[in-house]
């Protein structure tokens, strides 16, 4: 049975992608973001595609649609607990308080950038708001918004 458990940790660390415990990196570590020169021009690129496929929606239905993840397909209401017993390296941002307690809302929603029947089979989203989150905003965003 050693053997197998053996085994069983030798493949699990060829396998696995997750840095050792003591190598994780805060998010705003000196070298983790590496801005490049092209950056800003890029998202201006991004940001009027996607531009243009609202328009796109927009002209075909008279409705405005978000460029991705077009069509709402439930939204719940819950809550996101921090681990209490959460390990110190992964205490960043709003993991930071172990216990704490978030109300959540989260969208199902299906990927493509086109109006779709709900039983066409393709990629779905999730997204998640995270209310009272607590800590220093961008300087552009609004200091009472969520997350």
């Amino acid at each position: 049975m050693e053997a197998v458990t053996n085994a069983y940790h030798n493949v699990k660390a060829a396998l696995s992608t997750a840095p050792p415990s003591d190598a994780y990196l805060a998010w705003n570590a000196p070298g983790v973001e590496d801005i490049k020169p092209v950056e800003e021009e890029t998202a201006k690129k991004v940001g009027a595609t996607m531009n243009k496929m609202q328009q796109h929606n927009f002209d075909q239905h008279r409705h405005c649609f978000r460029a991705t993840h077009v069509k709402t397909q439930g939204i719940v209401k819950g809550k996101l607990t921090v681990l209490p017993d959460l390990p110190k390296h992964l205490q960043q941002g709003i993991f930071k308080p172990p216990g704490k307690t978030y109300d959540v809302a989260a969208r199902y929603a299906s990927e493509p950038v086109f109006l779709q029947a709900d039983h066409e089979p393709g990629p779905r989203g999730l997204g998640m708001r995270i209310f009272s989150v607590e800590g220093e905003r961008l300087p552009s965003a609004d200091p009472q918004a969520t997350m």
